[in-house]
């Protein structure tokens, strides 16, 4: 249990937290509710979010802290929608004798009452094996209880989100002809889970305005501090923009090979250097492959190390063995656009294929682009901005950076008073 921890030196560089008791405990949970005693904890966002959701008994009040620092703060929408979002699967509801193909799935009024029927079944559920088994509950059941609970809890808060801004959802086909809820926009979300009185937010690329509506923030109560001037030199982190093509999803083939040439051109000029290939879609990356086979031979493409981040293990497999690898490997990918740290010698280049719009095939992306195509702009706007960024890390490294897609150019432009000050020093005429 988290109160079964003492601390010392609370607060101090000497803070030391302890079991009160000696005794062989799980390694994860020990570790667990050492962070929640402590008065500074360090979570991914996953992990936060998980926590603040189901805090384990008595351990509520724990993560309710004075200052929350939340780096990366560009990333928050998408962390949110992966964890306030549903996904109901036709085993939900059979566990508890309902029937999906009983319902309007299409329609938001079809999936309330969905969900109102499937959390009153989860309610009865739970009542009924709590009667039955008391205190006394084996551990079979008592697993069933929990996991039956959680989901009561989850349809619970989906139903009443629907009842109190049915407008705010958005609702599309899941896996295994399951249905996917998600809420449009995350503001009161986001204010239960940053709650404390002081918060900071880090990013190099958010922008005021539309980060404290994302949030739900009032801007007039928030300060905002912006580095006019990056402190990496530009020559050390040059961009070069070849506008080969336009590329869009009417693009002929002729177009994408004319981009693929000037990639393999790019990775000849680099072949003694490690580097980063960033693509829009899976499928660009084995085009690419297969295009740089073509016209240079398997050496060249044995040099490129394709990650589609299907899982997390085969992302870092993949960057390890890039790290762990003597010779100039090439890292090709759709996934590596934010988090990746390729400092000093991991990447001496970058090319980008396409500008990285967000993929309309998600109806939530639909949906919001609609209701705002300056927020899809501003988002696409900010992955191209951070996938700049993946290969200079400090003042003293350095990386070029190809934009090949002429597109990337016009979204830059179009959206040039949201670029922030510490880019603009290298995008040069791409502001006009």
């Amino acid at each position: 249990m988290p109160a079964q921890y003492s601390v010392e030196g609370r607060g101090t560089e000497a803070e030391s937290v302890r079991p009160l008791a000696e005794g062989k405990a799980c390694h994860y949970y020990d570790q667990k509710y050492r962070a929640l005693n402590a008065s500074h904890t360090v979570f991914n966002y996953a992990a936060y979010f998980l926590t603040r959701k189901y805090p384990p008994s008595g351990a509520a009040d724990m993560l309710r802290r004075k200052c929350i620092v939340a780096d990366e703060a560009h990333e928050i929408e998408d962390q949110l929608i992966d964890m306030v979002g549903m996904d109901i699967y036709r085993s939900h509801l059979s566990d508890v004798n309902l029937s999906m193909s009983s319902y309007a799935t299409d329609d938001i009024d079809g999936i309330k009452r969905m969900v109102e029927a499937a959390a009153d079944a989860y309610h009865r559920e739970v009542r009924d094996l709590e009667d039955a088994h008391g205190g006394s509950m084996a551990p079979a059941v008592a697993e069933r209880v929990a996991r039956f609970r959680r989901r009561r809890d989850d349809l619970d808060a989906i139903f009443h989100e629907i009842d109190r801004a049915p407008e705010n959802m958005v609702v599309q086909r899941g896996e295994g002809g399951g249905v996917s809820l998600k809420p449009l926009e995350v503001g009161a979300h986001a204010q239960r889970y940053f709650d404390a009185p002081c918060q900071l937010y880090m990013s190099a690329t958010v922008h005021r305005d539309v980060f404290c509506s994302t949030m739900g923030l009032e801007a007039s109560e928030c300060a905002f501090i912006e580095i006019e001037r990056s402190p990496f030199p530009p020559q050390s982190r040059e961009v070069r923009f070849a506008d080969v093509r336009r590329l869009s999803a009417r693009s002929s083939e002729d177009d994408y090979a004319a981009v693929y040439s000037e990639a393999a051109r790019i990775l000849a000029a680099h072949a003694g250097e490690k580097g980063l290939v960033l693509t829009s879609r899976k499928d660009q990356c084995d085009a690419l492959a297969a295009h740089v086979r073509s016209e240079a031979g398997e050496a060249a493409a044995a040099r490129l190390k394709i990650v589609h981040n299907d899982t997390g293990e085969e992302r870092e497999r993949t960057l390890a063995a890039h790290a762990r690898d003597g010779g100039p490997s090439v890292l090709v990918s759709p996934s590596l656009w934010y988090g990746v740290d390729l400092k000093g010698d991991l990447s001496r280049f970058q090319v980008i294929i396409k500008a990285p719009y967000l993929s309309l095939g998600d109806r939530r992306t639909r949906a919001k682009m609609e209701r705002s195509d300056a927020w899809y702009k501003y988002a696409s706007l900010t992955k191209l901005l951070q996938g700049m960024g993946r290969s200079v890390r400090d003042s003293d490294d350095h990386a070029v950076t190809y934009v090949l897609d002429a597109g990337a150019r016009s979204l830059i432009g179009a959206m040039r008073k949201y670029v922030p000050s510490s880019y603009r020093d290298v995008l040069g005429d791409a502001l006009r």
